[in-house]
């Protein structure tokens, strides 16, 4: 597979973790919302860094890290976000802090992290011209 079949995959796999996490925040499953949230982000910047380096992304979850490595500028409010999406990949796979994160995982929070989602996706996706 060349690095642009590699992009295509990363975006069309990623633009089906974002229906699922409306479809699920249109139930009220808000933290598994946030889950497939963090993919959304997560698969679009690993389509960045295999358009900007010509490379298979690096494994792992942590899209500041992913960030970093794919030599992404952001100002600090967005890098406060990347770590704040990712807590909903890492801590939601374990009870003691499922339990911690559900608490905040409200309507109107979800609905302010996937507006945010949205608009950082789209800004990176922008930056992939095939």
């Amino acid at each position: 597979m060349n690095y642009k079949d590699t992009v295509r995959y990363w975006l069309t796999s990623a633009k089906d973790d974002y229906k699922a996490s409306c479809s699920l925040f249109d139930k009220g499953n808000y933290m598994p919302s946030l889950f497939f949230a963090h993919l959304y982000i997560e698969k679009v910047m690993k389509a960045l860094y295999v358009y900007r380096h010509r490379q298979q992304a690096p494994f792992g979850h942590n899209v500041a890290l992913l960030a970093e490595k794919s030599g992404i500028t952001f100002d600090e409010d967005l890098w406060d976000f990347l770590y704040t999406i990712t807590e909903f990949n890492i801590k939601t796979r374990y009870p003691d802090h499922k339990f911690k994160i559900k608490k905040r995982c409200n309507k109107r929070y979800t609905e302010k992290i996937l507006d945010k989602t949205r608009k950082t996706a789209l800004w990176l996706r922008r930056q992939i011209k095939l």
